[in-house]
C-alpha cells in the first residue's frame, strides 16, 4: 500500500516475490485466518481507498485461488 515514490519498483517486486513464496506455504487453515484478518481490517479502516485495497488484497496475493 505504497507508491513508486516511496518504494522502488525493484524493491517492491522483490518483496512481492518473497511474500508469494511465504504465502504459498500456508496451510488452508492459515490461509483462511489471514483472509479473515485482512477482511476485518478492510471493514474497520476509515479511508475508502485503503478499504478497497485491503478488501482486494486476498485475491491480489493469490490467497483466494
Amino acid at each position: 500500500m505504497s507508491d513508486e515514490e516511496s518504494v522502488s519498483v525493484e524493491a517492491s517486486a522483490a518483496l512481492a516475490e518473497d511474500a508469494a513464496t511465504s504465502l504459498g506455504a500456508l496451510s488452508d487453515t492459515e490461509r483462511a485466518e489471514l483472509i479473515s484478518i485482512i477482511t476485518q481490517m478492510g471493514e474497520e479502516v476509515g479511508d475508502e481507498d485503503r478499504r478497497q485495497v485491503l478488501l482486494d488484497l486476498p485475491e491480489g496475493l493469490g490467497l483466494t485461488e
